[in-house]
């Protein structure tokens, strides 16, 4: 057993959406069912891009990145591709789920103590379901996004908040980008404390997202 150094807190959620290894459909197939009746079994949505979080503690901060991630997306009947004037009616249902045991922080011991802290071995993923959301228009090239759902991490469930922007990109897709904040503490995760109370993890940690997704056969 290797010496630890610092611990690292939970890894969050988040999604939120959020942030990510790369979507692939053998993700998909591995994702255990999360019980959900609202989205279409084969996604015409391609979502790619990366998921991370960030924290601190009284020694030094740190990063870790969500190495596996299913992301479902579905769309309305009828839609068939996806543009900024329309898709605020356009997207149906969205369904993030991040591997808990695949979570990385580029080092064995603080991913020990990471898998520790998320309960790994008996939650093994970490889920966010959309409920609702809503496009805040601006004059910039991105458009403000809000989005409503339910986010579950160690057997805790939240409703939360994601803000993020949203702009579209020459090739059809759409990039995706936000950060939420999250205190382990909701989700029942004790911030720890190491060498005598010396080493004190911060209870505040940052998931990041920057995706992108688009309708398959919509590349220009």
């Amino acid at each position: 057993m290797k010496p630890n150094r610092w611990w690292t807190p939970t890894l969050a959620p988040a999604i939120v959406l959020l942030a990510l290894g790369t979507f692939s459909t053998d993700a998909m197939a591995a994702t255990p069912d999360p019980t959900s009746t609202t989205l279409a079994p084969a996604p015409e949505v391609v979502v790619s891009g990366r998921l991370w979080v960030t924290g601190g503690s009284t020694v030094r901060s740190w990063e870790c990145a969500a190495e596996r991630l299913d992301i479902r997306v579905s769309l309305a009947g009828g839609q068939d591709d996806l543009r900024l004037e329309t898709i605020g009616d356009a997207v149906r249902g969205v369904e993030l789920h991040a591997s808990a045991p695949e979570m990385d922080c580029d080092n064995d011991t603080m991913n020990d103590h990471m898998w520790d802290a998320l309960g790994a071995r008996d939650h093994a993923w970490i889920s966010f379901r959309m409920t609702g959301y809503e496009l805040t228009p601006s004059q910039e090239a991105d458009t403000g996004l809000r989005i409503s759902g339910t986010l579950e991490m160690k057997g805790e469930r939240h409703n939360v908040v994601l803000e993020a922007t949203l702009a579209a990109q020459a090739n059809g897709s759409f990039a995706l980008k936000g950060m939420h904040e999250l205190n382990m503490t909701d989700w029942g995760i004790r911030p720890p404390r190491l060498m005598l109370g010396t080493l004190r993890v911060h209870e505040d940690v940052q998931v990041h997202w920057d995706l992108t997704m688009r309708v398959n056969g919509s590349d220009n």
